[in-house]
């Protein structure tokens, strides 16, 4: 069974040990069509169960982030932790062309605040190049809690890549 490909900043720190790790689990789970889902034997309404809401993170461990291209733009949707610690949001959008030359900046969007409740965000990224290829990537805002102070974005979901139309 092929191990799934990592996000870019994973493969560039400590990969080989990631991708163990995720060979173990996908062996103990075993193939993706022997878990289908069973539909509900009742005629009622079938609801959902949120996930629970995520109080710590972990190194090395990143929120998925539920991503689909539009023609110049993506959605981008995750789950807010319930962490007090976090001030602030950013996603860059990262192309996933080589070039010749400088290597532009990603494309970041920053949103404030996340609050301590567990919800949904809903990001709108515009302004993305048509018919490229793009990961995504979230990072948290946190106060530094060295002297030095000011804060720290710490690399905590990252996407597959995605086709914008």
């Amino acid at each position: 069974m092929p191990v799934p490909a990592l996000p870019r900043r994973v493969r560039s720190r400590g990969a080989s040990v990631v991708a163990a790790v995720l060979a173990v689990v996908l062996l103990a789970i075993g193939p993706a069509d022997a878990a289908k889902p069973k539909r509900p034997k009742s005629s009622g309404p079938v609801t959902t169960k949120r996930a629970p809401c995520i109080r710590t993170l972990n190194p090395g461990v990143l929120l998925p982030l539920r991503v689909t291209g539009g023609k110049a733009s993506a959605i981008v949707v995750w789950d807010v932790p319930k962490i007090s610690a976090i001030r602030s949001f950013r996603v860059a959008a990262v192309a996933q062309q080589f070039v010749h030359g400088v290597i532009p900046p990603p494309k970041w969007s920053v949103l404030t605040a996340a609050g301590t409740a567990c919800h949904e965000i809903t990001l709108r990224m515009s302004g993305l190049v048509s018919n490229m290829n793009y990961e995504f990537w979230l990072d948290a805002i946190v106060p530094n809690d060295q002297p030095i102070g000011g804060t720290v974005e710490l690399n905590v979901g990252a996407s597959s890549v995605i086709h914008v139309n």
